[in-house]
């Protein structure tokens, strides 16, 4: 009764070489003693998807393939773009204006932002 997971990985910051890239990891039997042959259905109930992205990515340039879900995923993981940005690619791409949730997405950028900065400072007057 068990059903299958999908896990993906979304990594805003990969490298500039990779961007655009997506692997798909999935479970593959391996007989290690005896010769027990199981159907794929019995043990393939998981499957990982990681989609690279490079924070640097010009949205004027399109990906190749899927760059219906690639740009906007670009765009609301960075913080650099600001709140009018985000709603014009949410509306080039057809995805519902939920002003709400894009501003919170955007006030996560400048609370990590915010973070790292006060971290920066700690660890400069702990080394001072």
């Amino acid at each position: 009764g068990m059903k299958k997971t999908y896990v993906i990985w979304i990594l805003p910051q990969a490298a500039k070489k990779r961007d655009g890239y997506v692997n798909r990891i999935n479970s593959k039997l391996e007989n290690v003693s005896g010769s027990t042959i199981e159907r794929l259905e019995n043990y393939d109930k998981s499957e990982q998807i990681m989609i690279y992205l490079n924070k640097d990515h010009d949205i004027k340039d399109k990906y190749e393939d899927s760059d219906w879900i690639k740009t906007p995923l670009v765009i609301f993981l960075n913080n650099t773009y600001d709140l009018l940005i985000k709603k014009e690619v949410m509306k080039e791409y057809g995805f519902e204006e939920i002003e709400k949730e894009v501003k919170k997405m955007c006030n996560l950028g400048e609370m990590i932002t915010r973070e790292n900065i006060e971290k920066g400072h700690s660890m400069g007057l702990e080394q001072g």
